[in-house]
């Protein structure tokens, strides 16, 4: 289905209370709240379970998705089938799962709607309440029985327009969508329905990778007292705690460090959560990571230290904690490279006045035989070139 028509749908479905798309007057009248003449069309025959292609509106689904649970409760009372779908799958339960309306769903679930019930994207009532954060539905549902690990893809909304992602998003459980937004109140209802704490999406990612790489200190620590497995990498070969620290967050990487989770973890690149931190320039990681006992030295397998990935990076004060903690100042990396080469030809002039002052060797030469200088010269950084020229 087009990008068109994806929004196409949606942007009819939010507004055709109030515009109507060219809507049957039974769908008109439900999207409008206008129950006696709702009841009017359907006892003069109108029948209560027809589907307007264009706007995906059903009249079920129109007077749900306008709050309207008076005439939602007409429709069911004249023979409106409650699981009754439009053309990409959404039936009313859903829509009122999107929007939390509680008084709507639990009509529909009255009426014996189904709960699990999927729409194109694999997406149920449940992980769609989950995804926007309505945690009164997401009780509800729970409530009711849902299935609680069902997973499926993330309903984007901008203004009036709603979509998917295209084929190959990620898909997600409730947990999931709950630990990576930092929807705290919804996890223990989750949990204790039996939330998988080790489901993975496409990218391989489980709630507790989510949670720490999205800065959800709070999430992470239900997760870990959930008994969510700290060890687990997703598809790039990270765990929660080198996601956490190479996104920069300092509050998740402590809370794992609490839970003693694996300080010498290495991305497959040989990267440690120190080179991460360092890359991100998280002071208060880097310093807690240091305080641990990690290795200041240890190399990647470019032959890359954390003080090299700082220096690229721009980090003037992860580089200078490093140097505190006996980074060595002119380690070369497999292709000959020093920190110093790689911030001068980065244009992160700071870095060369801060390596300059600590006694960085100027006159090193890389495996082309360039120096500092003839890498700043290279890439033209004419600050750069002036302060190494003038540097003896």
């Amino acid at each position: 289905m087009s990008t068109f028509y994806r929004r196409a749908l949606a942007l009819c479905l939010l507004v055709a209370g109030l515009q109507g798309c060219g809507l049957p007057p039974l769908i008109k009248a439900s999207a409008r709240g206008q129950t006696p003449l709702v009841g009017t069309l359907l006892a003069n025959g109108a029948k209560p379970n027809i589907l307007h292609e264009l706007s995906g509106l059903t009249p079920l689904i129109a007077a749900a998705v306008n709050h309207h649970a008076d005439t939602v409760k007409v429709l069911l009372d004249h023979g409106a089938q409650p699981d009754f779908p439009n053309s990409f799958g959404f039936t009313a339960l859903q829509w009122s799962a999107v929007f939390g309306y509680t008084d709507v769903a639990k009509l529909l679930i009255a009426r014996k709607a189904r709960l699990d019930a999927r729409n194109q994207w694999s997406d149920t009532a449940l992980v769609l309440a989950a995804q926007r954060g309505q945690s009164p539905m997401v009780a509800l549902l729970l409530q009711s029985s849902a299935a609680v690990n069902a997973a499926g893809l993330e309903l984007k909304f901008s203004g009036t327009a709603a979509w998917y992602e295209g084929p190959g998003a990620d898909d997600y459980s409730a947990l999931m969508f709950a630990a990576r937004d930092g929807r705290d109140a919804m996890l223990p209802a989750l949990l204790a329905r039996g939330a998988d704490t080790e489901l993975r999406n496409r990218a391989g990612e489980t709630a507790l990778i989510l949670a720490a790489r999205h800065d959800r200190t709070a999430a992470v620590k239900i997760l870990l007292a959930a008994g969510a497995k700290p060890e687990a990498r997703d598809n790039s070969g990270e765990t929660p705690l080198l996601a956490a620290a190479h996104a920069g967050h300092a509050g998740s990487l402590l809370a794992l460090l609490d839970a003693k989770a694996d300080l010498w973890a290495r991305r497959p690149d040989g990267a440690t959560a120190l080179m991460l931190a360092a890359r991100s320039g998280n002071a208060d990681a880097l310093q807690a990571l240091l305080g641990l006992g990690c290795d200041v030295n240890a190399v990647d397998r470019g032959g890359q230290t954390a003080l090299h990935l700082a220096a690229a990076e721009d980090r003037a004060a992860a580089a200078s904690i490093l140097l505190a903690a006996g980074a060595r100042i002119d380690a070369q990396d497999i292709h000959g490279s020093t920190a110093l080469m790689l911030a001068a030809e980065n244009g992160r002039l700071d870095l060369v006045e801060l390596l300059l002052s600590r006694g960085a060797n100027r006159d090193l030469r890389d495996a082309q035989g360039r120096t500092a200088l003839i890498r700043a010269q290279v890439k033209r950084r004419l600050d750069i070139v002036r302060l190494l020229q003038g540097a003896r």
